[in-house]
């Protein structure tokens, strides 16, 4: 009875510290797994931006392109309704392209970003009074002089602001799939990470679980024998090299005269 029960009350207290020791290694294993998706969480954050930067940098492209096809267009073009017409065209781009502008300038930019920002800037800043006043020369009838305006001044300018266009969108393309990248290693290390806690966990539990069973096992094996050792009624004295008593039954302390503690002593 002796016996079952302490095999009882230490299985008892073998569970619970397994029990505790799986609870902690699954806190551990839930803390990475909520760390891994706040780093893609960052990095998708990352990706939204860079896109949104790089659908402006496409929307100014496509205006600037255009408003330059657009100029060469005019400067062929020898219908008055049609002039027209293109002139309006002209000034929409214009609006898009400002209006793209201003949503990109509305992110947050780096150094090289607002560099070319910066570029684009001094680009349009000279082109604009140019191709207006290309604009009205056409308008007034002086077309050669408006030709000469547009194709020497005008459309060179245009096409530096095309490449800075061009290397602003390349940019944020870039930044992208540097991201895209750096969130497919994060995702492929912290899967790593898990079937690594995973290991670790089943191995610590093996572990665990072999010390607590061979403990378990010494435990009870010392419990019987010092319960048949105080059932004998023979006298049954354990001592050391050098003599020293370290346990006597109760037959002993019986037939000695001493206790177990007054022979220790």
């Amino acid at each position: 009875m002796t016996k079952g029960l302490f095999r009882e009350k230490h299985v008892a207290i073998a569970g619970v510290g397994f029990a505790a020791l799986i609870g902690l290694m699954a806190l551990l294993a839930v803390a990475t797994v909520i760390h891994g998706e706040w780093v893609v969480g960052q990095m998708q954050a990352a990706i939204a931006e860079h896109s949104e930067k790089l659908n402006q940098a496409n929307t100014m492209h496509s205006a600037a392109r255009e408003r330059s096809f657009n100029a060469v267009t005019m400067i062929l073009s020898t219908d008055r309704a049609r002039l027209d017409a293109l002139v309006q065209r002209h000034s929409e781009l214009a609006s898009e392209y400002m209006a793209a502008r201003e949503r990109l300038l509305a992110q947050p930019l780096n150094t090289e970003e607002r560099r070319l920002m910066d570029q684009q800037f001094m680009l349009v800043r000279v082109t604009s009074p140019q191709l207006n006043e290309a604009l009205d020369l056409l308008i007034m009838g002086e077309v050669e002089t408006a030709r000469r305006l547009l194709v020497y001044e005008v459309l060179p300018r245009q096409n530096q602001l095309l490449e800075v266009l061009s290397r602003q969108a390349a940019l944020q393309h870039q930044a992208m799939q540097t991201l895209l990248s750096q969130v497919e290693t994060s995702q492929r290390g912290h899967r790593w990470l898990l079937s690594g806690v995973g290991a670790l966990t089943l191995a610590l539990a093996i572990i665990v679980a072999g010390y607590i069973l061979r403990r378990l096992a010494q435990a009870e094996d010392q419990v019987f024998a010092k319960t048949t050792l105080e059932a004998v009624t023979e006298a049954v004295v354990v001592t050391d090299a050098r003599q020293r008593v370290h346990y006597l039954n109760p037959a002993a302390e019986r037939l000695t005269g001493y206790t177990l503690e007054q022979a220790i002593e």
